[in-house]
């Protein structure tokens, strides 16, 4: 009977001591930050959280803080809580103040240095064809080569700015010459451009339009953003502003073309930058 009873008493001693392990091990899963079921959903709540606000400030943000130390104190004293015509007015004085032109004949240096092929410096790449050409290979009244083109046509600019380095690219000859004083804009149905040695391009044009290759839209875009700022002239005598705006968004600057492309423009030669190219928002603030 003592046997009975002691087993008895064993039995029910170690069923409690059981239940309470198990009750302990279930409270710790449920608090335990490490657990590998919450961390899965913690970091899948980050992530698309992080996802949904990079989303919804893409290029709508007028709470812009320079952080590129290649811009040393170029944005100093900007204030980049304005918009509109008040923007336009500020960005025009920022990148007027020391601005220095140089002369025509040393944009083939400054286009030399700011259209280098990435990886091969002995070459440029050519805007529009996105051919790539030897930097001695300049078009000095040939029909190959490589020729300095505005991007803001001449006809559409004043003297003074003709030699303004930000506006000139490196560009096929026969390619530049077919699209002549166009403005930018998407085309349809349009007649296919051929560059000087007989290759097709990505290029497309109408009697009312010129369209670029795709690699080249944003560029494009933010070239005539700058100028129409810098120098006062109406956007839409240099392209459609729908297609610029589009394009400024699809086609983001590139850290080889257009960054250091500005880098090297504001510290070697023009000391001033495109502020579209540093933040490529702001345009949407002013049209």
């Amino acid at each position: 009977m003592k046997k009975t009873m002691f087993f008895l008493s064993l039995i029910i001693l170690l069923s409690g001591c059981e239940s309470s392990i198990s009750n302990s091990q279930s409270s710790d899963i449920s608090l335990d930050p490490s657990s590998e079921d919450l961390t899965s959903i913690s970091s899948e709540t980050s992530l698309d959280d992080s996802q949904e606000t990079s989303s919804s400030l893409s290029y709508t943000s007028n709470d812009l803080v320079p952080t590129n130390d290649d811009f040393g104190d170029y944005y100093a004293n900007f204030d980049f809580t304005l918009t509109g015509t008040n923007l336009k007015s500020a960005l025009s004085t920022l990148i007027n103040t020391g601005k220095k032109l140089n002369s025509y004949t040393t944009a083939w240096t400054s286009c030399a240095a700011t259209n280098e092929v990435e990886g091969d410096s002995s070459k440029v790449l050519q805007i529009y064809s996105r051919q790539p050409d030897l930097k001695s290979n300049q078009n000095t009244g040939g029909t190959t080569g490589w020729n300095r083109e505005h991007v803001a046509p001449k006809a559409n600019i004043s003297s003074d700015a003709e030699n303004d380095a930000i506006n000139l690219w490196a560009a096929d000859p026969k390619v530049n010459n077919d699209r002549g004083n166009l403005p930018m804009g998407e085309v349809t149905d349009g007649t296919q451009l051929i560059d000087s040695l007989g290759r097709p391009t990505d290029c497309y044009k109408t009697s009312a339009y010129f369209e670029p290759t795709d690699a080249a839209k944003g560029e494009v875009a933010r070239t005539l953003f700058y100028m129409a700022v810098c120098y006062g002239i109406n956007l839409t005598n240099l392209g459609n502003v729908d297609d610029l705006l589009a394009w400024n968004i699809a086609f983001p600057p590139d850290e080889w073309r257009e960054i250091r492309r500005i880098n090297i423009i504001h510290q070697d030669f023009q000391k001033n930058r495109n502020p579209f190219v540093d933040f490529p928002q702001l345009a949407d603030l002013i049209w």
